[in-house]
C-alpha cells in the first residue's frame, strides 16, 4: 500500500523518479556496447523489455486516473485534448488507452468509493511489468469472445489462466490458449442469436472518384453460408468477367469473391423473386439517353470517340458508360422510356391520383424533388393538375412520405391535400408556378422531419423569388449572406464569445468558413458584447502596427485578428501575454479573438506554456457534406434554380465552404445564369465541364506559382524532387495541412531527399524568397515542420493537377522511382571522409543516398545483415564503391561486396579507387569504369566533380529506362 502523500511531495518523489530515470537513460546511451558480448545483450534486453512493460503499466495508472472524477482544472476533454499534444498520438489511441486503463486499473466512483477492476488478474501482471502490449491483447480479446452464459466464476478463472501463461510465453501461445479455452466453456458454440442479430450488418462507402466503394462489416452465419456456396460457383474460369472465354483465371482470391458478390446481386435480380418496390420489379433504375448510350457504344470501339460521362443510378451513385452498356440488355424497355419522355404524355385515370410503375421511373429523370433522399425510399407527387385529367411528367415529382402532406401549391396554382389514405387528390385549378413547404404545418411537425433517412439531406425549402445577383449569393470572397450555414462548432463559438475577457483561438484550414463565422456569432451576439469590434489582420502593416500596442491600450473593445500565423514571434509573444493578463482579470472591456491556421492554438501555447486553460481554442474542421449541401439549396432557393449535379460539387468541396462557393458560382455562368430567375430554372451543366472551366481559369492564376515552388531554389532533373513531392503530399492531404516529419515517415523512399531541404532550412528559405508569388498560398512554420495552405481556391488546383505531366513539363525525368536509393556508399572506416563528403555533395542535388551513418536510428534493434542485404543486392540503382587499401581487409566491406558483385555486368557499381594504391587483387573492378582520388590533392573539387558526373550517370539512366517503358507500352 503506497504511502499516504500530500499533492505537492507526490509531485516532487515523482519529478524526481523520472529525473533518476533520465539520467540512467542518458548513461545507457553514452555507454558503447560493442564488446560486452551476445549473451549479455540479450540479458539487457530482457531488462530493457521489463522497464518498458512496467512503463506501461505506470501510464496505464495514469490515464486510468485521468478517467476518474476530475480533481483539477479542466474538463476531461481539455485533458484529452492536452494529452493529444503532448503525447502526440492520436486521439483513438487516447480513447483505446482509456478504456483499457478502465478495465485494469481500480477507479473511484462519483461518491468517492473504489471500484475493483474488472481484469484483476490483468492488472496485476500488467503493474507487474510482467506482460506487454500484445499479450494485453490477446487476454482481453480471449476474455471478450466469451459468451454472456459463462458463469462470471469461470471468466475470472480463465483470465487467471491466460495471464499466468502470458508471463511466460509469447502472445501467438495466448491466443491459441484463448481459443482453446472458449472451445471448453463453451464446446457447442452456444452465441446469442440475439447477440448475432445485433452485431449483423455491412457499411457501404461513399463512391471514391474511380467509382470504387468500400463494403466492410459482420455476416451472420446464414448469410455466410449464403456467401460461401457462391463464392464456389466462381471458382477459376468460370464466370469471368467481361464475358471472358474459359481459359486461364488470373484474378486473385479477392477479385473472385468481388466478382461472386456481383453475380449474386445480378442473379437476383434477373430472377424477379424480390417482388415489386412501389409499383414497379426491383431493378437497377438508371438514368441518361439513348444518345448517350449511342456514343458510348460508339467509344467502346473506336477510342477517338469520348466516352459520355458516367450515368445515374436511382441510388444517387455513378455508373460508368461501359458498365450500363453491358447492363442495359436486360433493362432497355426503361431507358426507352426515359429517352422519349419529351414525346410521350403518361395517362392517369381521372378519379384517384396513383403513380403508375413507368411514371414513377420519369421520376427519376426529373430534377424536380420536395426534399432529397435516397429516390428508392420516396413516393411521386402530383403537383397539380389540368383541365381534362392528364398528369403531365413535369408535374410529378419524388417527396419522402411525412412531408407529402406539407406540399402546397403558391396562391396562383391550385392546392394539394391528402386523403385519409395517404393518396393525395388534385382541385381543378390552373397551371401551378412553383411549389412551397407549409412550414407553419412543418412547425408541428419537426420532430417527425425525415424519418426515412435521418443521414440524408435536409428537407428543401422551395421558396418565392427575390432579387439576387450571382456574386452576392455564391460568393467568391467575402462573408456570405444568402448562403451563410452555421458551422457545427458554431454554438461552442457563441459562448466563448460571451465569456468575459477569456481569448478565443480560431484555428482550421483556410476557406472552411472561419471568418464568415466569426463574423455572424458577433453580429448575432451584437447586443451583449456592447462594445465595439475592431477587425485586424496580420496581412497589412498599419494593421500590425495596431495589433502592435493593444497591450497598452486597455478598453481596446472586442479585437478580432485575423491571419494571426502571419505575425513574428515576438509580437504573437506579447498578444500571449495580453490573453493571459485578461483572462486572469475578467475584464469586460477587452476581448481578443485570434483567427490562424491549423495548430495556431498549439504554436501559442509553445510560446507560453502558462496560457493553456485561459483561453478557448476552437478547431474548425472539414464541414460536413449535409452542411456543404445546405450551402447550396440556400443559393438555389435564392436564385431560384436547381443544380443537378449538386452531390459532385459536395464531393469535390471536399468540406470548404469557399470552393462549393466557387464551384456554383461556375456552374450559374455555365448555364447563362447571372440573377434570380423568374421562372424556376434547372441548371443543364455537366460536373465535368464546369471543374475544367473552374480548373482552367486557376491555371492561369496558379500554374506558375505551383510551378516555382516545385523547382525549388534550382531544378535538378535527375533529383527526386523533393519540394514537387513536398507539394503534392499536400494535394492529398485532409486537412489541408501536412506535418513534414509525419509525411517523411510514411515514405521512406524520399526521406532523404525531402529531410535535406527541410533540416537544412532550404525550404524555409524557398518560400521566403519567393514571398511575392507564394505568399498568398502557403505558409511554413519551420518550428514544427507544418506546411498548410493558404488558399482554398489553389488547393483545389493542386488537388486536381495531372502530377506526371505537371513534373514532365517543369522538366523532372521522373516522380516515381523503383529503387529505394539511388546510391548506396560502401566503404571501410579508414575512408570515411571521403564517403562523407560525396554523401553531403550527392544530397545537395536532391538525391536518396544509403550512407551508414545517416542510417543509425533506423538500424538500431534490426538484424544487420539482414537490412544491409537487399540495400546492395537491389535497392539502390547504383553502388558506389570507394576501394580505399583497407577495403579488402575489413568484415563489413567485405559482406557488402558479396551482396553487388553479381551486379558488376548489370552497369550498377561503380568504383572509386585511389591514386597510388595496389589493386591486383580487385581485377573485377577494373573491368568497369570508374573515379580516382588523389588524396594528395584537395579532396572537395575532386568529390564535387565526381559527384556531378554520378548525377549524370543517374540521369541518362532514368532517360533510358523511360524511353524503354514507352517503347513497350506502344
Amino acid at each position: 500500500m503506497a504511502t499516504a502523500l500530500s499533492a505537492v511531495a507526490a509531485r516532487e518523489q515523482i519529478c524526481a523518479a523520472l529525473d533518476a530515470i533520465d539520467a540512467a537513460h542518458a548513461v545507457l546511451r553514452e555507454t558503447s556496447s560493442d564488446l560486452v558480448g551476445n549473451a549479455f545483450r540479450v540479458d539487457v534486453a530482457a531488462r530493457l523489455e521489463t522497464q518498458e512493460r512496467t512503463n506501461r503499466g505506470l501510464m496505464y495508472r495514469i490515464f486510468g486516473e485521468l478517467a476518474d472524477p476530475p480533481d483539477g482544472e479542466g474538463s476531461i476533454a481539455a485533458v484529452r485534448d492536452a494529452l493529444w499534444k503532448r503525447l502526440r498520438i492520436t486521439p483513438r489511441e487516447i480513447t483505446r488507452r482509456c478504456r483499457l486503463a478502465a478495465r485494469i486499473r481500480h477507479r473511484r466512483s462519483l461518491t468517492g468509493a473504489e471500484i475493483p477492476p474488472e481484469l484483476p488478474a490483468l492488472a496485476q501482471a500488467v503493474e507487474a511489468g510482467a506482460v506487454g502490449e500484445d499479450h494485453i491483447r490477446a487476454v482481453c480479446q480471449a476474455v471478450d469472445v466469451l459468451p454472456a452464459s459463462v458463469p462470471p466464476a469461470d471468466v475470472a478463472e480463465a483470465e487467471a489462466a491466460l495471464v499466468t501463461h502470458a508471463s511466460r510465453v509469447d502472445s501467438g501461445v495466448v491466443v491459441k490458449l484463448g481459443q482453446r479455452i472458449a472451445d471448453y466453456l463453451n464446446p457447442d458454440g452456444l452465441f446469442s442469436d440475439e447477440d448475432r442479430a445485433r452485431r449483423r450488418g455491412l457499411v457501404l462507402g461513399r463512391q471514391g472518384p474511380d467509382g470504387m466503394s468500400k463494403l466492410s462489416g459482420l455476416l451472420d452465419p446464414e448469410a455466410r453460408a449464403y456467401f460461401e456456396a457462391v463464392a464456389a460457383a466462381v471458382r477459376p474460369g468460370r464466370h469471368q468477367p467481361n464475358g471472358q472465354p474459359p481459359g486461364r483465371d488470373e484474378r486473385t482470391d479477392a477479385q473472385r469473391r468481388h466478382d461472386a458478390f456481383k453475380l449474386a446481386m445480378a442473379t437476383a435480380l434477373s430472377s424477379k423473386g424480390l417482388g415489386t418496390h412501389r409499383g414497379h420489379p426491383v431493378t437497377v433504375v438508371v438514368t441518361t439517353t439513348l444518345a448517350e448510350l449511342n456514343q458510348a457504344a460508339h467509344a467502346a470501339r473506336d477510342p477517338s470517340v469520348p466516352m459520355p460521362t458516367p450515368a445515374t443510378t436511382g441510388g444517387g451513385s455513378r455508373l460508368p458508360m461501359r458498365d450500363l452498356i453491358r447492363m442495359a440488355g436486360n433493362a432497355i424497355h426503361y431507358l426507352a422510356v426515359f429517352d422519349d419522355h419529351t414525346k410521350r404524355p403518361l395517362y392517369l385515370g381521372r378519379q384517384k391520383r396513383v403513380a403508375t410503375a413507368d411514371q414513377r421511373l420519369i421520376c427519376y429523370a426529373q430534377v424536380v424533388i420536395a426534399c432529397a433522399l435516397i429516390l428508392p425510399h420516396a413516393s411521386v407527387l402530383f403537383a397539380g393538375s389540368v383541365a381534362g385529367g392528364r398528369s403531365f411528367t413535369g408535374r410529378l415529382l419524388f417527396a419522402c412520405p411525412p412531408h407529402r402532406p406539407e406540399v402546397r401549391a403558391n396562391a396562383n396554382g391550385c392546392a394539394l391535400v391528402s386523403t385519409e389514405t395517404g393518396q393525395l387528390t388534385g382541385a381543378t385549378g390552373g397551371r401551378i408556378a412553383a411549389i412551397a413547404i407549409n412550414f407553419r404545418q412543418q412547425s408541428r411537425r419537426r420532430a417527425q422531419s425525415c424519418p426515412v433517412d435521418q443521414g440524408q439531406r435536409r428537407p428543401r425549402r422551395l421558396r418565392q423569388v427575390s432579387d439576387y445577383k450571382l456574386e452576392d449569393v455564391f460568393k467568391l470572397a467575402g462573408v456570405p449572406d444568402a448562403t451563410f450555414v452555421e458551422p457545427v462548432e458554431f454554438d461552442r463559438l457563441l459562448v466563448a464569445l460571451r465569456t468575459r475577457g477569456r481569448g478565443v483561438i480560431i484555428e482550421g484550414p483556410s476557406g472552411i468558413g472561419k471568418t464568415s463565422a466569426v463574423a455572424k456569432a458577433i453580429e448575432r451576439l451584437a447586443d451583449q458584447l456592447g462594445t465595439s469590434v475592431l477587425p485586424l489582420t496580420a496581412r497589412r502593416k498599419e494593421d500590425r502596427e495596431l495589433i502592435a500596442e493593444l497591450p497598452s491600450i486597455p478598453d481596446a473593445g472586442v479585437v478580432v485578428i485575423d491571419d494571426f500565423h502571419k505575425l513574428d514571434t515576438a509580437l504573437r509573444l506579447e498578444i500571449a501575454d495580453h490573453l493571459k493578463i485578461l483572462a486572469d482579470e475578467e475584464r469586460g472591456e477587452a476581448k481578443i479573438i485570434v483567427i490562424g491556421i491549423n495548430r495556431a492554438g498549439e504554436s501559442l501555447i509553445s510560446l507560453a506554456p502558462d496560457l493553456s486553460g485561459r483561453i478557448e481554442i476552437i478547431k474548425f474542421g472539414i464541414n460536413p457534406d449535409d452542411r456543404v449541401t445546405r450551402l447550396i439549396e440556400l443559393g438555389c432557393d435564392a436564385l431560384n434554380i436547381t443544380i443537378p449535379i449538386i452531390d459532385n460539387i459536395v464531393q469535390a468541396a471536399d468540406g470548404s465552404f469557399n470552393i462549393a462557393q466557387m464551384l456554383c458560382h461556375d456552374a450559374c455562368l455555365t448555364a447563362g445564369v447571372t440573377e434570380s430567375a423568374e421562372a424556376s430554372t434547372e441548371l443543364g451543366v455537366s460536373f465535368e465541364l464546369v471543374r475544367e472551366r473552374v480548373l482552367d481559369r486557376l491555371t492561369g492564376s496558379f500554374y506558375r506559382q505551383a510551378e516555382v515552388f516545385a523547382k525549388g531554389k534550382k531544378l535538378r532533373r535527375e533529383g527526386r524532387a523533393p519540394y514537387l513531392q513536398i507539394l503534392r503530399w499536400l494535394a492529398m492531404s485532409d486537412e489541408w495541412t501536412i506535418d513534414l516529419d509525419r509525411e517523411m515517415a510514411r515514405n521512406p523512399g524520399l526521406r532523404g531527399s525531402v529531410g535535406q531541404v527541410v533540416e537544412k532550412g532550404h525550404l524555409e528559405r524557398h518560400i521566403s524568397e519567393q514571398e511575392e508569388m507564394l505568399g498568398g498560398l502557403l505558409h511554413y512554420d519551420a518550428e514544427a515542420r507544418v506546411l498548410a495552405v493558404e488558399d482554398p481556391k489553389f488547393f483545389f488546383f493542386i488537388k486536381n493537377l495531372a502530377w506526371n505531366k505537371f513534373a514532365e513539363r517543369i522538366g523532372y525525368f521522373d516522380v516515381s522511382f523503383e529503387n529505394r536509393y539511388d546510391f548506396a556508399l560502401s566503404f571501410a572506416g579508414a575512408d570515411r571522409d571521403v564517403a562523407g563528403l560525396l554523401f553531403d555533395e550527392l544530397s545537395e542535388l536532391e538525391h536518396e543516398i544509403f550512407y551508414d551513418q545517416n542510417e543509425q536510428a533506423r538500424i538500431l534493434a534490426k538484424n544487420v545483415e539482414e537490412y544491409l542485404a537487399p540495400i546492395y543486392k537491389s535497392e539502390a540503382t547504383f553502388v558506389v564503391v570507394i576501394l580505399g587499401p583497407e577495403y579488402p581487409q575489413r568484415i563489413w566491406t567485405k559482406f557488402e561486396s558479396e551482396q553487388f558483385k553479381q551486379r558488376f555486368g548489370e552497369d550498377s557499381v561503380i568504383p572509386i579507387w585511389f591514386a597510388g594504391v595496389n589493386y591486383s587483387s580487385f581485377d573485377i573492378s577494373r573491368d568497369v569504369g570508374g573515379e580516382t582520388v588523389d588524396r594528395s590533392q584537395p579532396l572537395e573539387p575532386q568529390i564535387e566533380a565526381i559527384a556531378s558526373r554520378l548525377a549524370q550517370k543517374l540521369a541518362q539512366y532514368r532517360i533510358s529506362t523511360r524511353q524503354s517503358q514507352e517503347a513497350a507500352s506502344a
